[in-house]
């Protein structure tokens, strides 16, 4: 097996939770804007003729929330994809090591730490493990 499309399969579950995370804090920050919105703003901004700015930062917090949505959804497909990928080994150490890199977002020192082997250690099968891994065809999200 690809090392690389291994590891670019694995690693695709963390950036769509970093995906979200980013997704979460925009939604904080509009949600933080449309209570800062005062009265007066809104009054001169239909005088003016633009739009409504409430109705405007409503609208971005539906359309964030929905794709926010969306991304849980594929993020949830990921994981299981993943995790069956990664069961699908025949090496309980492989596993366990995956399992906590990919999936729980450990260090290569903590999973160490965690199984009582040196980091070399680690990194050498942590190696061994993505050459060992079967990638599925559809592994995009």
């Amino acid at each position: 097996m690809d090392v690389n499309a291994a590891k670019q399969f694995l690693s695709s579950y963390r950036w769509l939770d970093s995906r979200i995370n980013d997704k979460l804090e925009q939604l904080s920050s509009l949600k933080d804007k449309l209570l800062r919105l005062s009265p007066d703003l809104e009054s001169v901004s239909h005088i003016k003729g633009t739009s409504d700015p409430v109705g405007l930062a409503v609208t971005k917090m539906v359309a964030l929330e929905d794709e926010i949505n969306a991304d849980i959804d594929k993020m949830i497909r990921l994981k299981a994809n993943i995790e069956s990928s990664i069961n699908l080994l025949d090496n309980e150490s492989f596993k366990e090591i995956l399992t906590k890199k990919y999936i729980n977002f450990k260090t290569n020192e903590e999973i160490a730490m965690d199984m009582n082997y040196s980091d070399r250690w680690i990194r050498i099968l942590h190696h061994k493990a993505l050459a060992a891994l079967s990638v599925p065809c559809n592994s995009a999200f």
